[in-house]
């Protein structure tokens, strides 16, 4: 079994997100959601062989059950069952998502569910207004759920972290044959389908099973990691920039930009030809000034 929850040190830039209509959709960040993901085994059914991850005979058939706890009360929030999956699991929990892998035994590949959670369209219901709230008051969030197909095996997930939470998002993950890579947060969006223009409104790319991933994305560029089994991102001083640390059998640690240096002046900025300009500034003051003063000296006399 996996667990995971939100971690406290994550920055919410914003809370909510506006719908293509118009309407304000509320994020579901309860701090004290938990995700928890178990393997439970079941009968085989008659049919075709079905091999786990590492090409071995299932004699039982597996599925994969998730479910969101309130750690307060204890209550389930909400609960969803992948049949014929089976493990390495990697849950993660960022902002209002929910991220779970698995392999897929029935297509024999590594899938991502995306879980987004979602605040009541009902204002009675929503406890994002409220400073102080009850945990026996909160209601069930809205989920909306997505798949995707990843090329590798996770053993961890976490997402990058910034001072302020304005850059991009990241999702991190650690791999068995690939090192650290990391997706954009969008590419994982739950909202994501096949209708471009309500996508073109979300600011969001068309639903593809596949996602868009490159060498570039690869972290830990040629480097072989082992035994990886957590990830960690911390804030820089910098808002562009984020730490990222895995830890397992190795260590690695590298630093990263989500948004770009947006915040940094380039290595080719002009320092010189800057210094240049303001003491043009000051110059062409000073003698406007005193041409000024002249001139009004000269109106007085005449």
């Amino acid at each position: 079994a996996e667990y995971m929850g939100r971690s406290p040190r994550e920055v919410l830039a914003s809370p909510s997100m506006v719908a293509p209509s118009g309407a304000v959709r509320y994020k579901y960040v309860n701090p004290g959601l938990v995700a928890v993901a178990t393997i439970t085994a079941t009968a085989t059914r008659a049919g075709a062989p079905v091999l786990d991850a590492r090409g071995q005979l299932v004699l039982e058939s597996p599925l994969v059950q998730v479910y969101l706890v309130d750690a307060v009360t204890g209550a389930v929030l909400h609960h969803q069952q992948q049949d014929a999956a089976a493990g390495p699991l990697a849950l993660a929990v960022v902002e209002n998502s929910v991220l779970l892998t698995f392999w897929a035994l029935k297509d024999a590949r590594f899938e991502i569910v995306s879980m987004d959670l979602w605040e009541s369209d009902l204002a009675e219901h929503r406890h994002i207004d409220n400073a102080t709230f009850s945990a026996f008051d909160i209601y069930r969030p809205v989920v909306e759920t997505e798949a995707f197909l990843f090329p590798h095996a996770v053993t961890a997930i976490a997402a990058t972290m910034t001072r302020r939470g304005i850059a991009n998002r990241r999702i991190l993950f650690a791999t068995k044959a690939q090192g650290i890579i990391g997706v954009d947060a969008a590419w994982l969006d739950a909202r994501r389908s096949t209708d471009g223009a309500q996508m073109e409104g979300l600011g969001l790319r068309p639903y593809a099973a596949y996602l868009p991933i490159s060498d570039l994305d690869t972290l830990s560029y040629s480097l072989p990691l082992f035994g990886i089994n957590r990830l960690e991102s911390a804030p820089c001083d910098l808002e562009s920039h984020t730490l990222v640390f895995a830890h397992g059998l190795d260590l690695f640690c590298t630093r990263l930009a989500p948004s770009g240096t947006f915040d940094m002046l380039g290595g080719g900025f002009q320092y010189g030809l800057l210094v240049l300009t303001f003491v043009a500034l000051i110059a062409a003051s000073l003698v406007f000034k005193h041409l000024a003063s002249r001139k009004a000296l000269l109106e007085r006399w005449a």
